[in-house]
């Protein structure tokens, strides 16, 4: 796969900026009990993968968080805007928290690494003012990247579809040591107790996918098709 992973830097001109206005501990305390990620992780203008999934475990909206001036910050798809918007309303007026748009870009720097003699795949997501030393890549890069490495984003169509760990959320977005979130118990069981391991696999094809479970976006580059399946 390492011939279809392209180097460069990609401006997430369709995600948007969310910022969580109040109180740090306060924010600290809503977004730790709704999100799937541990947000006592998140660095200043540094990304980190995150989620949000219904009470039956059912992923709602992916994006990633962070922190800016100490203050936590989703960067989201403009298409699932909407979605996260309309969850987190519920629990603001508790917290005294208000969310308000940011006005600064996102931009994603997609590179190789040789680690003990094997290629090794980076994308580091940051806040605009880090510099762009890198040729531009599109979107079906930008996806297809992503594809290769085990992110998967979900679109409007998918959301409420799948559990983390159909999706390998359970991998790079969930944290099950931070303690309980929103479909904790659900994805937790999954985790522990289930007797059958669910198998996603990357597939590429010549042809569009046809009678699969498809789980992710099917992305189309080099005369291919890249998507995930059960």
């Amino acid at each position: 796969m390492d011939k279809f992973f392209t180097e460069g830097t990609y401006m997430l001109s369709n995600y948007c900026l969310i910022c969580f206005e109040g109180e740090y501990d306060k924010a600290y305390d809503l977004l730790q009990g709704q999100v799937l990620s541990d947000v006592g992780l998140c660095k200043e203008k540094k990304f980190e993968l995150s989620a949000l999934c219904d009470e039956k475990g059912f992923i709602l909206a992916d994006f990633y968080i962070s922190l800016n001036e100490n203050k936590f910050v989703i960067a989201i798809d403009i298409e699932l805007k909407s979605i996260f918007l309309n969850e987190m309303q519920k629990f603001l007026p508790f917290y005294n928290i208000k969310l308000v748009n940011l006005d600064k870009e996102v931009i994603a720097s997609c590179q190789k690494a040789d680690l003990n003699n094997r290629t090794s795949f980076m994308i580091d997501v940051v806040m605009n003012d880090a510099k762009n030393n890198g040729s531009l890549i599109n979107y079906q890069q930008w996806e297809c990247n992503n594809l290769l490495i085990g992110n998967i984003h979900l679109d409007k169509s998918l959301s409420g579809k799948h559990r983390p760990h159909e999706v390998l959320y359970d991998k790079n977005r969930v944290s099950f040591t931070k303690g309980c979130f929103r479909g904790q118990e659900v994805i937790a069981r999954v985790e522990y107790r289930s007797k059958k391991r669910i198998e996603v696999k990357l597939n590429t094809e010549s042809r569009p996918p046809r009678s699969k479970k498809i789980v992710s976006k099917v992305i189309n580059l080099h005369d291919k098709y890249f998507f995930y399946d059960l």
